[in-house]
């Protein structure tokens, strides 16, 4: 029992017993002052108070008894209990003063029934179940592994590759033309480093052995999702320092059809603010042919393609008529990446590419789960790791639409 509602019992035992001697002792003071006031109606009204006294007393030690072996909110009770040993007691005064019983009738009735909604009355034996479901948010994301190249490492902590962007050199000649040395084609390299995503929550001991559910598998499930919904922030618009960079971040090339390392071009919308057909027509065919691309952007600015219409007022999107296969435009794939930006001046809201040519993620380790239950106690960090990197390799196989500024 809580130390809190002993007290508040001890103090309402001590106000019956000093209240039971006041009303004992006007009621000596009644009989040898007014005696032959009182008819005998009256003597029985008090003697049956008197007799209600001690049932209340008896009801008081069954609650107390109860509350030590049932959960009880704090403090709840306790003061439950308080205020209907005040209105019991306001009762009694005024019948003494008055000799109105109605107040006293009304408590006492009231105290005959058992009920769910008053704790006094039983109501805090009632328990709800909580074997219902956890109800979770769904969290949008960007699903960017289930396009982009995965290469796992075995080890070291980056992936290291070459660019072979460059052509070599060649010449028509005649017969007896003499040759020129022609030039050779250069190779680029690039280092994909693989970073730490770590996550460390602490919880009690206690709630992880008691709590109505397994807390720590709920939790090591909630750290995955968010990690899942990091790295996919990342791979969209991450910095690349201490973390994988997004393609969104790359400088813009000069002219979206031509190819510049490390340069994503970029196709401006005719008009501020909007996008229109001819806009998605032109960032379409920047890409070249010998890419397989497919269109992303988030859940707003599918809404805004899905209402553009052609000439002919047919609506530009198609639904996809095969499970399993996403939805097209203008004969793309059509891909939802959530963590792209909504359409707005000046932003990137749509990008066109050969994904998995386009872009590369890297992991180093899955994750992770370390308990300690000695840093802290009593408490349990559960320091959880992912290492995962990503960034563009593919410069050519990417292009993005830009809103034009007003």
């Amino acid at each position: 029992m809580l130390p809190e509602l002993k007290d508040k019992f001890e103090e309402i035992g001590k106000t019956v017993k000093a209240l039971r001697d006041e009303h004992a002792e006007a009621i000596k003071k009644f009989e040898s002052d007014i005696e032959a006031k009182f008819d005998a109606s009256t003597k029985e009204k008090f003697e049956k108070l008197n007799n209600h006294i001690d049932k209340l007393e008896k009801q008081a030690d069954k609650l107390e008894t109860a509350m030590k072996r049932t959960p009880m909110s704090e403090g709840e009770k306790s003061e439950v209990l308080v205020a209907e040993s005040k209105a019991y007691w306001n009762a009694l005064a005024n019948f003494a003063m008055t000799k109105d019983s109605s107040a006293v009738r009304k408590f006492l009735a009231e105290k005959k029934e058992l009920v769910v909604d008053t704790d006094s009355q039983g109501g805090f034996l009632v328990e709800a179940d909580r074997s219902g479901r956890v109800v979770q948010q769904i969290f949008e994301t960007s699903p960017l592994r289930q396009v982009c190249e995965v290469v796992t490492l075995t080890k070291g902590d980056a992936m290291e590759g070459s660019y072979d962007d460059d052509e070599a050199a060649g010449a028509w000649a005649g017969e007896r033309t003499a040759r020129a040395e022609t030039d050779t084609a250069d190779l680029g390299m690039y280092r994909n480093v693989a970073h730490e995503l770590y996550a460390m929550p602490k919880l009690s001991q206690k709630i992880i052995e008691d709590s109505g559910i397994d807390i720590g598998a709920w939790h090591e499930k909630k750290v995955a999702d968010i990690f899942r919904r990091k790295e996919n922030l990342a791979f969209v618009s991450g910095t690349g320092v201490n973390q994988p960079r997004g393609f969104l971040t790359y400088e813009a090339s000069s002219d979206a059809d031509v190819y510049t390392r490390g340069k994503i071009g970029q196709v401006e919308t005719g008009t501020a603010s909007v996008i229109g057909f001819d806009d998605l027509i032109k960032l379409q065919t920047s890409l070249k042919d010998g890419y397989n691309g497919s269109f992303a952007m988030d859940r707003t600015t599918v809404r805004a393609i899905r209402l553009l219409k052609d000439t002919t007022n047919q609506y530009l999107w198609q639904p996809s008529l095969q499970a399993g296969q996403p939805a097209t435009l203008l004969g793309d794939p059509l891909l939802q990446f959530n963590d792209m930006p909504a359409i707005a001046d000046g932003a990137l809201p749509v990008a066109y590419a050969d994904w998995k040519m386009a872009y590369q993620i890297v992991d180093r380790l899955g994750i992770s789960v370390l308990q300690d239950p000695f840093t802290t106690r009593p408490f349990v960090m559960f320091y959880t790791r992912k290492r995962v990197g990503g960034q563009v390799v593919g410069f050519d196989a990417i292009k993005l639409l830009k809103i034009k500024a007003a």
